[in-house]
């Protein structure tokens, strides 16, 4: 991976501090993955008129404009693969070749 993007619905400060999860998260490295954090209420979501009006009481409309803004920036950055997980949710592979060898398949 070249970037994780990872969306916090509710974020529980009582564990730790979203500072301190922010510098945490910077200090992952696997080659250079870069790790960009995002809690509820931290992008403007009022551009998409289908799901901005149900943000507030729908979990699968964040999600879905969560995932649109984790498109954007993906593209933005020039990468060809967006995995999206949620936290119920898993991908699993035995090892880094299979990983490569996997989406090399898909390309």
């Amino acid at each position: 991976f070249e970037r994780l993007y990872l969306f916090f619905d509710d974020f529980c400060p009582k564990i730790v501090g979203w500072d301190e999860l922010k510098e945490m998260l910077k200090s992952i490295k696997d080659g250079e993955i870069r790790v960009e954090c995002y809690r509820r209420g931290e992008i403007d979501w009022k551009r998409n008129e289908k799901f901005s009006p149900f943000v507030d009481t729908e979990v699968q409309a964040r999600q879905v404009l969560n995932a649109e803004y984790a498109y954007v920036q993906a593209m933005t950055a020039g990468l060809r693969w967006l995995l999206h997980l949620d936290i119920d949710e898993a991908f699993y592979v035995s090892s880094r070749s299979e990983f490569v060898r996997h989406f090399a398949q898909l390309d």
